[in-house]
């Protein structure tokens, strides 16, 4: 499989007219691991060129940016081309006209098969593109989804039987029910079985904001009681692989959300990140271990 990533430089434009203009953000976009990444060059650099840099417009767009990313209701899963992801950035994230900063056109970096370490990739091409960035410190990676269920099938892939055990397990199924006069779909991204059919859902909540927490564990809460008779009578459990927050200050957010998670109806198991090798095992055994 060819790698490759894309990357979109953020610029301030502070004479049009002089063709004057600097770097201050980097949105990245990797295709292959479904992330989106927006990396904010060092303010205080721009500021000591242009004392007029209006610091407070560039933070709000900034922020605005890094929640459209977050919230846009997963938009990587949208985007299958270079320009998709050139249209995303002009109708989602900051149109062309809007401001004196202005994305420039998108860069495809081809890897070949070499294999992507995404906090790597962006810290180097950020400290080459971004003027002074080594006097600041990016933010966090996230462990989202993606990261959570790829920490989970690396396992099951290295193992030398993998194509046996691939054999046994579901993939992409939708299975459609009505539940007090409301279509509901179930969406069975990957699943196995050992009695029960236990459909592994990723949940991040490595998140920055408390609400953001709360908001992702109602939901999920609301989905599970309004499954949980039809879960029950068809022997469905769900398996969920969860992250926890990387602030300290949000783990009491996360302790009631798995909290509220466990009280819901439906059959399931929550797995902690640390423990999804143990996780990984525990299925990698048993479907080995019964043709």
């Amino acid at each position: 499989m060819t790698n490759s990533f894309t990357y979109s430089v953020l610029q301030y434009h502070h004479s049009l007219m002089l063709g004057e203009s600097i770097n201050v953000g980097i949105l990245f976009w990797f295709p292959s691991n479904e992330e989106i990444h927006f990396i904010s060059g060092n303010i205080n650099r721009i500021k000591s060129l242009y004392s007029d840099f209006d610091q407070s417009l560039y933070n709000y767009l900034s922020k605005n940016i890094t929640n459209k990313i977050r919230l846009d209701k997963n938009p990587i899963f949208t985007l299958s081309s270079f320009d998709d992801f050139k249209k995303f950035i002009k109708t989602s994230i900051l149109p062309e006209d809007a401001t004196v900063l202005q994305f420039q056109d998108p860069v495809n970096v081809v890897l070949g098969e070499i294999d992507i370490d995404i906090e790597k990739t962006i810290e180097e091409f950020s400290n080459l593109l971004l003027p002074n960035l080594a006097n600041i410190k990016s933010g966090p990676i996230r462990h989202n989804e993606h990261f959570l269920i790829k920490k989970f099938t690396d396992i099951l892939i290295e193992h030398p039987y993998y194509k046996n055990i691939e054999k046994k397990l579901l993939k992409n199924k939708v299975i459609t029910t009505n539940v007090n006069n409301t279509d509901i779909q179930i969406r069975i991204d990957l699943a196995w079985q050992n009695g029960s059919t236990n459909i592994i859902k990723p949940l991040s909540f490595d998140l920055s904001e408390e609400k953001n927490i709360i908001d992702k564990s109602l939901l999920n809460y609301g989905y599970l009681n309004l499954l949980g008779d039809y879960a029950k009578q068809h022997n469905y459990r769900f398996d969920f692989i969860v992250s926890k927050p990387q602030e300290r200050s949000l783990f009491r957010a996360y302790e009631n959300a798995i909290g509220l998670i466990e009280n819901s109806d439906a059959p399931k198991r929550i797995i902690q990140e640390e423990d999804i090798a143990i996780y990984s095992n525990e299925t990698l055994n048993y479907l080995l271990s019964n043709n």
